[in-house]
């Protein structure tokens, strides 16, 4: 386990992981995206896992050369409003680290508790990953789960064309 605070440190001070797995507070899509062009260059798996509003967000689970990749999921995830510029934009600002809550420890290690679990999915032989080609959300309040596919976005900057 280590502990980066850019991806400036990830390229230069770390052996590459086997499994990289990133756990933060608030969405950070310019952050993930910097990830997955890691991860996706160095072919390395890549767990995202992020607390936004109440909710616990893990994945989808990037495979390079395998499914979607998280620039997959944010890209769909604006292709369906009217004006995805405008959207993303507000989605940085209102999903950054410092505009979301302080939120009580008890949902912080709710948040490690569900990530570390769906690792031991990932690297398990006899288990199959909850977030492969899927986003897992999780409220944090309720226990209540819900997920969402993700598919492979044509053309997409990160892991290429389909």
């Amino acid at each position: 386990v280590m502990e980066i605070d850019s991806i400036t440190a990830l390229r230069e001070e770390a052996p590459a992981p086997d499994l990289l797995v990133s756990v933060v507070n608030g969405s950070r899509p310019a952050f993930h995206r910097a990830l997955a062009e890691y991860a996706y260059e160095s072919d390395i798996d890549w767990l995202p896992s992020r607390l936004v509003g109440g909710e616990i967000r893990l994945g989808p689970l990037m495979q390079p050369g395998q499914g979607a990749c998280y620039n997959c999921y944010y890209e769909r995830s604006l292709a369906s409003v009217d004006q995805p510029a405008a959207v993303g934009a507000g989605k940085e600002r209102q999903e950054t680290e410092e505009r979301q809550p302080n939120y009580p420890e008890p949902i912080v290690g709710l948040q490690h508790v569900a990530t570390r679990l769906e690792v031991l999915h990932i690297t398990s032989a006899d288990r199959r990953p909850t977030t492969e080609e899927t986003v897992l959300a999780i409220d944090a309040f309720s226990f209540d789960r819900s997920s969402e596919s993700v598919l492979k976005l044509p053309g997409c900057e990160v892991c290429g064309q389909n």
